[in-house]
């Protein structure tokens, strides 16, 4: 047999357990979004690191293929893949720091994640899925094994949609702070939902430091950063109300109490440092400006995070 017609036998015929609405759906779905990531060019080597977007992805495709209502597990399909074998050689292999047993960390995404630095394929197998044809082969195989009547919906010919990002962008920008609690309490979803935090909001600021307006871009970057009004060591929220994109040097300066924002939104500057600006670029001339804001109104830094900030971080 082939080695391509031995993993597709393996990939279809996965073992899994049962759930309240039937076979688990966990191992499948991890594997199309994996294939998926492949295909999309997201992941170009034999290493699957566990990053917001795989976990994202993972959640998304469950949601879609098998409408699960309960939480859907990324740690179990990540480490219980290594049970999968074609003539007693795993096809999915877990690489761990300091040879800890992943099996003994499912129940903790955090330590799993600390824990756990990739997983792999046997190198002959991946040698076939790298292709992108044949990941999206492998992803329609799947799809057709698993979760025929949920393929249309799927729109699996259709590799942008499904994206990581636009499952947690609407709650993100819209979601009240008495259903935040809710939302987080899952490991995972903080998980996934800082770095949606991150994402979205320098996005919001159209990649403008707020304070300085300033506009640095590559191809690949803004180089701006997504600053909590409250800080999370503080019980801040990963909520747009409670964000601000700053320069990392203006980032600094308001962590640390130099800068601060009024009820009217202009910049306040302690006068509890000393500073050197030669060229006159320092950041006393900031007293007084009114912050970049975003479009919609409902972007705005919420005033109580405002206050908080001033009350206990901000120099007087």
């Amino acid at each position: 047999m082939e080695v391509s017609e031995a993993f597709i036998n393996k990939i279809t015929h996965l073992r899994r357990g049962g759930t309240i609405a039937g076979k688990a759906p966990h191992k499948p779905a991890l594997l199309i979004t994996v294939f998926q990531m492949i295909a999309k060019g997201l992941i170009q080597e034999n290493r699957i690191y566990i990053t917001p977007e795989l976990v994202g992805l993972f959640k998304a495709n469950c949601k879609l293929l098998a409408g699960i209502s309960y939480e859907a597990e990324f740690t179990q399909p990540f480490c219980y893949l290594q049970n999968e074998r074609i003539k007693d050689k795993p096809i999915w292999l877990l690489t761990t720091r300091e040879n800890v047993d992943s099996f003994s960390l499912v129940k903790s995404f955090e330590r799993f994640k600390e824990e756990v630095m990739f997983a792999s394929f046997n190198e002959t197998h991946f040698e076939f899925i790298k292709d992108k044809i044949n990941a999206i082969y492998l992803v329609e195989i799947l799809l057709e094994t698993y979760f025929l009547d949920r393929k249309a919906d799927f729109n699996g010919n259709d590799y942008e949609s499904n994206d990581y990002w636009s499952l947690f962008e609407s709650d993100l920008l819209e979601e009240s702070e008495e259903s935040y609690s809710k939302s987080v309490e899952k490991q995972e979803k903080r998980y996934i939902r800082s770095e949606a935090f991150k994402h979205n909001i320098p996005r919001i600021y159209e990649g403008k430091c707020s304070f300085t307006q300033l506009k640095l871009t590559s191809q690949k970057s803004m180089f701006v950063e997504s600053c909590h009004i409250v800080p999370i060591s503080r019980n801040g929220k990963d909520i747009i109300g409670n964000g601000i994109a700053l320069s990392p040097s203006i980032h600094r300066a308001f962590d640390n109490g130099f800068l601060g924002i009024d009820e009217k939104y202009q910049v306040l500057v302690s006068q509890n440092f000393e500073e050197s600006a030669p060229n006159g670029y320092g950041i006393r001339k900031l007293e007084g400006t009114i912050i970049l804001l975003p479009r919609q109104k409902i972007h705005y830094p919420k005033m109580k995070n405002i206050e908080w900030h001033y009350e206990n971080v901000f120099l007087k």
